[in-house]
């Protein structure tokens, strides 16, 4: 298809999913997340089209740093912003929630996002404006599924 793609988050789960699908598809793919695992090395082998690079959402020179490879297209099709983070640890009552504990999380799942959004894609400008120069931009919430982060107990697999 040959379409330009950026996946965060795309380390593994519905990340993973969404950038090794696009490079079976062609796209040329920049499959973003802070650990470069080896299944997401799996899919960069097998498709010259994939580019795993690290990049930590939650730090503002990690994200530069990634940035940098895909600066270099002269154009971005598709940004998938998939990264998060859950601590199992953190998962207590709303009358025992220590809100210290939990801005890390709040730090990478909300501002981490917006922050690749504001490096690579400018997003001063609202979402309609970038429509019409040929970027879509989605926000997508898969729900609870079956992965590392969303447990054993998740009702949905991660395929």
């Amino acid at each position: 298809m040959n379409r330009v793609i950026l996946a965060t988050g795309a380390g593994r789960g519905p990340g993973y999913c969404i950038a090794k699908r696009h490079a079976e598809l062609g796209d040329r793919v920049y499959a973003c997340d802070v650990r470069v695992t080896d299944e997401l090395r799996a899919p960069e082998s097998a498709h010259a089209s994939l580019r795993a690079l690290p990049c930590g959402i939650g730090s503002t020179q990690s994200v530069n740093q990634a940035m940098g490879a895909v600066q270099s297209e002269p154009r971005l099709d598709i940004l998938y912003n998939v990264a998060g983070i859950f601590r199992f640890e953190d998962r207590v009552s709303l009358a025992e929630a220590d809100l210290d504990r939990c801005a890390p999380m709040y730090e990478i799942n909300a501002v981490g996002a917006l922050r690749v959004c504001a490096v690579n894609m400018s997003m001063k400008a609202p979402s309609s404006e970038l429509y019409t120069r040929g970027v879509r931009v989605m926000l997508i919430h898969p729900g609870w599924m079956r992965t590392v982060m969303g447990g054993e107990g998740a009702r949905r697999e991660d395929t």
